[in-house]
């Protein structure tokens, strides 16, 4: 069964759109809002994955399902933390994005969804 297609595909997909975001409004620079966007998603995952795991034991946690989730945690953590550490304000001059940073920040989670189709 695909990561998509799971018991709680809704709450993914809605992830999945709310992570896009997170990225459009870092690629335009908004990065208050993106990094409020980034921890609200990390807090979303982290929701699901607990869910996935009452009552199992590791290895019944340890699913592909799972590990996605995580590297899309670990992906939204990492760039709060880099939005907060930059110091950068919205919009400032000295932080506008290049189209190839903004491109990499589209193609993050267009890679996770590949990944999640060829798994299914």
């Amino acid at each position: 069964m695909s990561w998509i297609q799971s018991p709680s595909s809704n709450r993914m997909i809605a992830i999945r759109n709310d992570i896009k975001k997170a990225f459009e409004l870092d690629a335009n620079n908004q990065f208050r809002q993106a990094f409020t966007q980034y921890l609200t998603c990390a807090d979303s995952i982290i929701g699901i994955v607990q869910g996935n795991s009452a009552n199992k034991n590791l290895n019944e946690i340890r699913t592909g399902t799972n590990e996605r989730l995580l590297n899309l945690l670990k992906q939204c953590v990492e760039r709060s933390a880099a939005i907060l550490e930059s110091g950068k304000d919205d919009k400032s001059e000295d932080s506008q994005s290049s189209p190839s940073q903004q491109q990499q920040n589209r193609d993050r989670i267009d890679s996770q969804d590949s990944h999640a189709d060829k798994c299914s």
